[in-house]
């Protein structure tokens, strides 16, 4: 079990919530992932998902995206614990690559990113963007990996290039 630090320490690998979330995706993952591909993560999380993917097509052919730096080392952990180091981007992703709000759940798996005035949530952390097409551009990734707590729907008109084979989305 890692912490997660700046949570409620109540994630454990064994809760329904994993079980159902964790494995229904990677199951997803299992079926397209294959050695030599590359993939692109929005949302690391925790880094299991990340992780999964690096074991198989290797830790080069992986880049992760996730918003809230509170979860870095608990990713960086998951990422050691596991003799793997795929490339970890700490920023919000969204259509047009600017800064957002992180608005943390008290279960990391909710927390989500926003776009609005400072003035009217002072103490929200605000973390740098990063253009979703950038990325695509960036990696070339044959498989995206899409779970953004809502934030999915403004990269649907984003154009995807002709390297990508599949694109996984948890809709919220």
């Amino acid at each position: 079990r890692v912490g997660l630090l700046g949570y409620d320490d109540r994630y454990d690998p064994d809760t329904d919530f994993d079980r159902w979330y964790t494995r229904g995706t990677a199951a997803a993952i299992a079926h397209w992932i294959q050695p030599g591909q590359t993939v692109l993560e929005l949302g690391t999380g925790c880094g299991l998902l990340a992780t999964y993917a690096a074991k198989v097509c290797g830790s080069a052919s992986v880049l992760t995206v996730e918003a809230d730096p509170l979860l870095e080392p608990t990713i960086r952990a998951v990422f050691a614990a596991n003799d793997v180091t795929p490339d970890l981007v700490i920023a919000a992703v969204s259509a047009d690559g600017a800064a957002r709000h992180v608005l943390r759940a008290a279960d990391f798996w909710a927390t989500r990113t926003a776009e609005f005035d400072g003035s009217q949530a002072p103490g929200v952390p605000r973390v740098v963007g990063v253009a979703f097409e950038s990325l695509l551009a960036r990696h070339l990734p044959t498989i995206v990996v899409i779970d953004i707590e809502g934030g999915e729907f403004e990269l649907c008109g984003v154009p995807l290039p002709a390297s990508v084979r599949a694109v996984i989305v948890e809709t919220h």
